[in-house]
């Protein structure tokens, strides 16, 4: 079924729910996941209010964040596939923003996964069995592929728009979009240029957003914003030379050297950037793998507008010149201490968001090459045999061609008895049963 367009209409597609040009956009709430941990979000799992037989499979959930991105770690599915036939619910694990409300916006996330099952943009959420979902699901095993558009009121689920032709790509960067305004509301997947499916609110409310799970495990969540239907939304699609759509690259706006912004493209090529204010850009790419391209300049108007660029990207026969970060790990007498984790990580490079993990040797050394130049915090990763226990960070900055060193001293941990005492605790609260919001870092 052919659907108009609302939001692109600098690409020659008709109507739109947003204002282009207006006064003043609002960024409603926008994802830190480089300062910020999951203190940022409520995390609500099916629990025994939506599934009296609290399994393990109804939760707790491993929500955390590291390295620039969300993630979630375990298999929360709550209901089993209905027997009867009758339409699945998916319910699951729902990690909901802290501090948030309104009731019209842009919601959106870029996320990757491996798994073929359920995620979810929610969005006017006022509790557990009352919230808009944006779902979509790959595995026929699940009932897939199915994409709705559904309102949930006092738990009972009334789908408002679905389809079962498109759903979202795995193991590559991927772009779900709400745009809602009023009673109207627009869901877009897997291509910018057409909204998937429409609906209507007849009694829209303003609430929370976030993300919903259904069995998806695992996945990274790159960007998770909320915008004001004014925003600004600058699309670039980027194309080979064949007119094949170039996905999951990393492609950055800059201007006198300083980024404006960055996103990965999705499968179709489109790289979509918020709220970025008008003005000439260079718009670039780039890997350890890929032979450099030039940049080329992207126009951003206010409002909404667009551009297709077309880049020859090849793979390079060799590695780009990169940087380097090395470094040992001692006790304090000097001896060096064996199959330590170690990771390194920068949020803005040229090639996009840069990690690295290595694990020392006999020596006590460890080396992550093939990174982007940057600056990077190095992290000693936490290990329970260890004191202090929790991880050590520090940073560094590498240039191309060069090797930076980030040397750590820790030493054993002097209460072994102690870490015991609290693994067993840990393992209490992992069988607990609360359909709370479940917050701090989830256990290793």
């Amino acid at each position: 079924m052919k659907r108009n367009s609302l939001i692109l209409t600098a690409v020659g597609l008709a109507g739109t729910l947003l204002t282009a040009g207006a006064a003043k956009a609002t960024v409603l709430w926008q994802s830190d996941f480089i300062k910020k941990g999951i203190e940022q979000f409520d995390i609500y799992d099916v629990g025994p209010q939506i599934n009296p037989e609290f399994t393990q499979s109804s939760g707790p959930s491993k929500w955390y964040v590291k390295n620039g991105a969300l993630h979630q770690d375990s298999n929360i599915y709550g209901n089993p596939d209905p027997a009867d036939g009758s339409i699945n619910n998916y319910t699951g694990t729902h990690a909901v923003v802290k501090d948030f409300t309104a009731q019209d916006g842009i919601f959106f996330i870029q996320f990757r996964t491996g798994d073929d099952d359920g995620i979810s943009l929610v969005f006017r959420w006022q509790d557990q069995k009352n919230f808009m979902r944006f779902i979509s699901l790959r595995d026929p095993g699940n009932g897939g592929p199915v994409t709705r558009l559904e309102k949930w009121t006092d738990g009972v689920m009334t789908i408002l728009d679905s389809t079962t032709d498109v759903v979202y790509q795995q193991n590559v960067r991927e772009t779900m979009l709400v745009v809602a305004k009023g009673a109207q509301m627009e869901a877009y997947v897997a291509d910018l240029n057409a909204p998937l499916l429409k609906a209507t609110d007849t009694d829209p409310k303003p609430g929370r957003f976030g993300v919903g799970l259904y069995a998806e495990n695992p996945l990274d969540i790159t960007s998770l914003e909320a915008l004001s239907p004014d925003s600004s939304l600058y699309v670039a699609t980027l194309n080979d030379k064949s007119n094949t759509p170039l996905g999951d690259l990393w492609v950055r706006l800059t201007s006198g050297g300083k980024t404006a912004g960055g996103i990965f493209t999705n499968p179709a090529g489109q790289a979509l950037f918020l709220d970025v204010a008008p003005g000439t850009y260079d718009l670039g790419t780039g890997g350890l793998n890929i032979v450099p391209v030039p940049t080329q300049k992207a126009d951003v108007k206010a409002g909404i507008s667009a551009g297709t660029f077309t880049f020859d990207i090849q793979q390079a026969t060799t590695p780009n010149p990169s940087a380097t970060i090395k470094g040992t790990i001692k006790d304090p007498t000097g001896k060096p201490l064996e199959g330590v984790s170690v990771s390194a990580f920068s949020p803005d490079t040229e090639w996009g968001p840069q990690s690295g993990t290595a694990t020392t040797d006999a020596n006590g050394a460890y080396t992550i090459s093939g990174l982007a130049a940057g600056a990077y915090t190095v992290t000693r990763n936490s290990r329970l045999d260890l004191d202090p226990a929790a991880e050590q960070t520090q940073t560094v900055s590498g240039a191309v061609n060069q090797t930076v060193t980030a040397d750590f001293t820790t030493s054993a941990a002097s209460n072994r008895s102690g870490q015991r005492c609290g693994i067993q605790l840990a393992r209490g609260l992992r069988h607990g049963r609360s359909s709370q919001p479940i917050g701090g870092q989830p256990l290793d």
